[in-house]
């Protein structure tokens, strides 16, 4: 091609596109041993608990006004396997991957349940500002969660990777609430930066869409004060500063083995 090589013209293509499917560039996930995938059980036992959601939250946002506020810290609330909610100090709230049904699956007669019942319900949780989907396995991107976030904080914002917009779009979150991002790509709500990053999975909701929706991990950075905002969206591939907290499968595995 005019002397142009594969490799360099792959890099022209933007970081999930090969053809009309997704398939980045990263290294394929390599195979987790027995022992540290059952770490997930080891973890949960020791960290899984039901509570108010509502009144924790509503009880670490008070120690804020007392005489302490210097030393509280961004709180991170483990839901239950995919979700996670976020409550940073500058008072907003995001939300990661939610799924508060009591199962996994595309069919009612198949009952596909997960290990551990969410701890919270949609109906307990605190001022939604940002929703962010990681990718489109029934999993991590439950409907009746979904809808049911949407409607009770209808000013809630969803963040997500290409081409998955078309799920909540068609559950009834208007078009005007989700951002689509690719990954190094970034965007700014409530002043608080979040950033789609690669990841090692893969998507697949149906029989024929397997890739065609672009899976990610998220990123994400604030600060208070008088900084200016950043652009609403940036194509350039950002600089990352060390992570202050991560979460990860492997991480929890790991964490487990080491209580």
């Amino acid at each position: 091609m005019g002397g142009t090589s594969r490799a360099s013209a792959l890099e022209r293509r933007p970081a999930h596109q090969l053809g009309k499917r997704c398939a980045g560039r990263c290294p394929t996930r390599s195979r987790v041993s027995r022992s540290r995938r059952d770490g997930y059980d080891a973890f949960s036992k020791i960290w899984y608990a039901p509570c108010d959601m509502v009144e924790s939250v509503a009880h670490w946002r008070a120690s804020m006004s007392n005489d302490e506020a210097q030393s509280v810290k961004n709180k991170v609330y483990w839901i239950g396997y995919s979700s996670k909610l976020l409550c940073l100090t500058n008072d907003v709230s995001i939300l990661f991957d939610p799924a508060f049904s009591q199962r996994a699956s595309p069919l009612s007669f198949v009952e596909l349940s997960l290990r551990f019942p969410s701890a919270a319900t949609a109906a307990q949780l605190p001022p939604i500002h940002i929703v962010t989907l990681s990718h489109n396995h029934y999993d991590h991107m439950d409907k009746h969660s979904i809808k049911a976030v949407a409607t009770r904080f209808p000013d809630t914002q969803f963040v997500v990777p290409l081409n998955l917009d078309l799920f909540p779009r068609k559950w009834g979150v208007p078009a005007a609430s989700i951002i689509t991002l690719d990954w190094y790509e970034a965007c700014e709500v409530k002043r608080v930066r979040v950033g789609c990053t690669p990841s090692q999975h893969r998507s697949k909701h149906s029989t024929f869409d397997d890739k065609e929706v672009l899976w990610c991990g998220w990123c994400v950075g604030w600060q208070s004060g008088k900084q200016q905002p950043q652009p609403a969206s940036t194509r350039e591939k950002p600089t990352l500063v060390p992570f202050s907290w991560t979460w990860s499968s492997s991480e929890v595995a790991t964490a487990a083995q080491q209580t």
